[in-house]
């Protein structure tokens, strides 16, 4: 996840501090999210199928069908959420919202979800980037099978990392996944050219790691994601 939002400071603080007081949700926070939970279901089937549609039609024209789809797709839902369609809490990532109350869709809506323009336009910047340099070498297939196994894994490790320290603290955005496809982009190319293919993007590894100096950017979110890319690398340069 790449922006957090702190969840006090918005409409449902009561409603959290009930949820943190008792062992189980509370009934009126229940109905809402039972509710919520039925249109973010919804949203994410249709969101696979559109991706599925999406991909299948720009394969035809372009190597970057998968990138282009998945642009298109955030896309789709940030102007849903500046429109007031759908709301950032009904799809953010936070430990006590997605592993203690088990509403583990939020691990892949809140991939989707970005909320300021800046967000969004410098994280499909580098999806458009990072896409363009991995779809062509590992096929639109693998490349939508590995984003989404890194979305997955960033997503569930770093919910629990804030367990201790930030359990109602909401964290959106895609940058988490293109950290691991940072990661994954940077054993490739040194495999393949040595230091001189990862010469070019050790810039965007020092803006990395400055970003850690802000407290709306979640840190966790981006290092664990370049952890589970360079993983997600090295068992890529063993299959292909």
């Amino acid at each position: 996840m790449g922006d957090i939002i702190d969840l006090r400071a918005h409409k449902r603080k009561k409603l959290l501090k009930a949820f943190n007081k008792s062992k189980r949700t509370p009934k009126k926070y229940n109905k809402k999210i039972s509710k919520h939970s039925s249109k973010v279901y919804a949203l994410i089937v249709a969101v696979a199928a559109l991706l599925l549609i999406l991909v299948s039609v720009l394969k035809r024209y372009t190597l970057f069908s998968a990138t282009y789809s998945l642009i298109g797709i955030n896309t789709i839902v940030f102007i849903l959420i500046y429109f007031k369609k759908l709301y950032f809490y009904e799809l953010g990532l936070s430990y006590d919202r997605t592993i203690r109350a088990g509403e583990y869709y939020r691990i892949v809506t809140a991939a989707f979800t970005h909320q300021e323009v800046w967000h969004i336009l410098m994280n499909m910047y580098s999806l458009y980037n990072l896409g363009r340099a991995l779809e062509p070498f590992l096929g639109t297939y693998r490349f939508i099978i590995f984003y989404t196994i890194i979305m997955i894994l960033e997503g569930y490790i770093s919910a629990q990392i804030h367990r201790k320290h930030k359990p109602d603290v909401y964290c959106i955005g895609a940058s988490g996944v293109l950290c691991g496809l940072m990661g994954m982009y940077l054993v490739l190319a040194f495999l393949m050219m040595g230091f001189d293919g990862i010469r070019g993007s050790i810039p965007s590894i020092i803006c990395l790691v400055l970003m850690t100096a802000s407290s709306r950017i979640d840190s966790i979110g981006h290092f664990v994601g370049l952890g589970v890319g360079l993983i997600c690398g090295g068992v890529v340069w063993q299959i292909i």
